[in-house]
């Protein structure tokens, strides 16, 4: 009866402990996260317009050259697109950016980040038309662009790689997988996972 009780006892402590020790971490990280946050929002404006801005490089994509109502209007958002300023911020909190670029830039960084959002599932549209009507080759450099300015869209690896694998140039696809273990993306392992696969 005794060591049982004893156990119990000693089992509650232990809870208890843990349990303290537990909501003290989770108290330290909230206090850090607010003193970041209040510090982030009294951050001063800084120069933004030197950011590495993407650029779409529509003259070399095949725009035009094969008409259909789908890519007709992909090519219109595209060329729309390149007018606006794009960033990948991917993996960037918005507390982060506060603190580096001060809070009056936030929203307009959004913006550009909700622009590279839609850049990358429009090149991955794109390309995805040209495949089906057998455009292979012109889609390659659609999708290689969307690897450069580190889309972390997966059709857009694994189409790629497929291209890569019909093209007989599968080494290209080792190189592919060393770039998607570099995104700032929760779906990199993923995407890598699934370039495996296809080798």
């Amino acid at each position: 009866m005794f060591p049982i009780l004893t156990v119990f006892i000693i089992f509650l402590l232990y809870y208890a402990y843990k349990r303290n020790q537990l909501s003290k971490q989770e108290s330290e990280k909230d206090s850090s996260f607010w003193e970041r946050e209040n510090k982030a929002n009294t951050t001063l404006r800084k120069d933004i317009e030197h950011l590495d801005y993407i650029q779409i490089p529509l003259d070399t994509f095949p725009m035009n050259r094969y008409p259909s109502k789908q890519r007709d209007e992909l090519e219109k958002e595209l060329t729309a697109l390149s007018k606006e300023k794009i960033l990948n911020l991917t993996g960037i909190s918005n507390t982060d950016l506060k603190l580096k670029y001060g809070v009056a830039n936030l929203e307009q960084l959004s913006a550009c980040d909700d622009n590279f959002a839609r850049l990358v599932r429009l090149l991955t549209d794109y390309a995805s038309t040209l495949i089906e009507d057998s455009h292979s080759d012109d889609a390659i450099p659609v999708l290689e662009f969307g690897v450069k300015i580190k889309s972390d869209v997966t059709s857009n690896y694994v189409m790629l790689a497929e291209l890569y694998l019909e093209k007989g140039e599968a080494h290209r696809i080792r190189s592919l997988i060393e770039t998607a273990g570099l995104l700032n993306s929760l779906s990199k392992n993923t995407i890598q996972k699934k370039l495996k696969d296809i080798l």
